[in-house]
């Protein structure tokens, strides 16, 4: 896996997301509450909703649109809808 530097740790804090491009490609970065980040595609795969404006509750990040639900370790959906690219 590639790492790359999308912000300082002290741009995001906890609790917070924001949307970046790396080598052209929409991710939604997530620093949870308990200090995890997260990367996930940018775009939810039921209706491609801003994933960034998501809401994080244990681990999983609701999509704003219609609320589906994607695990951020595993992209896993918990609505039955494609997973998201992790």
């Amino acid at each position: 896996m590639t790492e790359h530097v999308v912000a300082r740790l002290a741009e995001l804090p906890p609790g917070t997301s924001n949307a970046f491009v790396v080598d052209g490609v929409d991710i939604a970065v997530f620093h949870t509450t308990t200090g995890a980040l997260h990367a996930i595609s940018a775009y939810c795969t039921h209706q491609d909703g801003p994933m960034a404006a998501g809401y994080i509750d244990d681990g999983v990040v609701l999509c704003p649109v219609h609320l589906m639900g994607f695990c951020l370790q595993t992209g896993e959906s918990h609505d039955g809808q494609p997973p998201i690219a992790v």
